[in-house]
């Protein structure tokens, strides 16, 4: 699959043959509601459509709630409720970079997991709240002393304007309707505060060489956005300051592309492995200056693996 150009063409035969889902109803944008979409990629799992109007692509192969948490029930376990020095290290970076939004003092983090993000934000003090739909993850946040709702954002029904800083790492392309999930972020995020967001770049390097064989292109991944539509969403939802940028390539993804057999490089997001890549690109002075260097092209760019969203109501 090669990186996708919408012409008058397509739409008028997306027109003349509007897909629809397993009850019959038509498939539906959710970004620009149109019914014009096209097949861009099958899977055994599910089928992958992008909107010939708006570039959105996406999949709706889950249809209901209770279908989408079934399959994260089992969703943690020892591996990815693991806690890396190096990850530790970045989000305290992070949630430094966070300080001239602190006035409540309640930070908030969307599909939070195990907690890693909210244990650093409670060392640094903030009054951490999270949300997660897997109810493996309930018994950690626990015991780290954090408030934890299990469940989707809009059944925990938090209060206009709660929260100073919202965190959503990874976690709005998993979701039904991410658009419903930004808007209830709009309500209970304050004026003035601040959305930070990561998401996989549709547009990616990894992606227009990889295609249907990009880790990210999976079955739990439903909606996959652009700097360009994450953007449009945002807007429409509310947020006025909206900063949009792309960072990273996996080595591993690029491997695919020159080697056709290799048994190393797996499928799919491994941490052990990731891990233990980031350590080695830590300890190296010339192969951290190579990666600052990637990521200054990947930001001009908008071709990194993923979008880096701050986003100010």
């Amino acid at each position: 699959m090669n990186d996708l150009s919408i012409s008058a063409k397509d739409v008028t035969m997306n027109r003349k043959a509007t897909p629809t889902s397993s009850n019959g109803e038509a498939l539906r944008c959710l970004l620009c509601k149109s019914e014009s979409n096209r097949l861009v990629g099958t899977d055994e799992a599910f089928k992958l459509r992008r909107c010939a109007l708006c570039g959105f692509t996406f999949h709706r192969d889950f249809t209901t709630d209770s279908e989408l948490r079934e399959y994260y029930d089992h969703y943690y376990h020892d591996e990815n409720l693991a806690f890396s020095a190096i990850t530790e290290a970045r989000f305290r970076e992070l949630i430094t970079s966070f300080e001239r939004y602190r006035e409540s003092n309640r930070i908030l983090d969307v599909g939070c997991g195990s907690g890693h993000f909210l244990k650093v934000a409670k060392d640094n003090e903030w009054r951490t709240y999270g949300t997660e739909i897997a109810s493996g993850a309930m018994d950690q946040l626990s015991s780290l002393g954090i408030t934890g709702f299990c469940g989707e954002l809009q059944a925990a029904a938090y209060a206009a304007e709660f929260f100073d800083v919202i965190y959503c790492s990874e976690v709005i392309e998993h979701v039904l309707d991410p658009f419903a999930l930004l808007g209830e972020i709009a309500r209970v995020l304050r004026r003035d505060g601040m959305l930070y967001l990561t998401t996989p770049n549709y547009d990616s390097l990894s992606r227009r060489l990889l295609g249907f064989k990009w880790r990210n292109i999976a079955l739990e991944h439903i909606s996959y956005f652009t700097p360009r539509t994450i953007s449009r969403a945002l807007g429409e939802a509310g947020f006025r300051k909206i900063g949009a940028s792309t960072r990273n390539i996996d080595p591993y993804e690029l491997k695919k592309v020159f080697i056709r057999s290799h048994r190393d490089s797996g499928s799919g997001f491994q941490i052990a492995r990731t891990d233990n890549f980031r350590e080695h690109l830590e300890s190296n002075r010339t192969l951290r200056a190579a990666k600052n260097l990637a990521n200054v092209l990947l930001r001009a760019t908008a071709m990194g693996d993923t979008i880096v969203v701050r986003a100010e109501k």
